[in-house]
């Protein structure tokens, strides 16, 4: 949130050194209804030391912030996130099942988000999530049916490398490998 970036700017002395592994234990894991706005914003504080925008670039503490079923962490800012941590070393993996999804969560986050996107990644999709994202990949080169139709490991990708963005590509990922039955 904006007071979190101001905190982290104007008093750094409110932020830890460092990420330790408690701070991002919560990844891959329900964080549960403890999770709100306070929370946080105490653990985006703690992933800056020193106001990033005073160092330069090559200096700056980079910080990957892996968000799996983004709308179901109730709390978060992710507007304010993806408009201002970007500047401080930070950068997002986000991931939805739905794009109807982040409208329930704020009238413009889609907007906001695909505002922010250097890479973006979708599997098999919905239709009306297809109609949206049609327009994303190019329309003349992916279809609403290209998107709906997409084998399981199969994607299409949309990157952005070194400040080019590159023509849409399809891509097949290797399935995972059998498990152990026994464990």
């Amino acid at each position: 949130t904006k007071e979190v970036i101001d905190r982290a700017k104007f008093q750094p002395q409110l932020v830890e050194a460092s990420v330790t592994k408690d701070d991002v234990a919560f990844l891959g894991n329900d964080p549960g209804s403890d999770v709100d706005e306070a929370w946080w914003d105490e653990r985006v504080v703690q992933w800056f030391d020193v106001p990033e925008e005073e160092k330069p670039a090559e200096e700056r503490k980079r910080v990957l912030v892996i968000v799996d079923e983004m709308q179901a962490i109730p709390g978060a800012d992710y507007e304010a996130m993806l408009s201002e941590l970007g500047k401080y070393g930070a950068s997002f993996v986000m991931a939805t099942q739905s794009l109807a999804r982040l409208e329930d969560l704020s009238r413009t986050l889609r907007e906001t988000v695909f505002a922010n996107i250097g890479c973006l990644v979708a599997f098999q999709v919905s239709a009306s999530d297809a109609r949206y994202l049609t327009w994303e990949f190019d329309r003349d080169q992916v279809s609403e049916a290209d998107l709906t139709s997409l084998s399981v490991h199969h994607c299409y990708v949309r990157a952005t490398v070194g400040g080019e963005k590159l023509p849409t590509f399809s891509m097949a990922l290797r399935p995972p490998e059998d498990g152990d039955p026994s464990a």
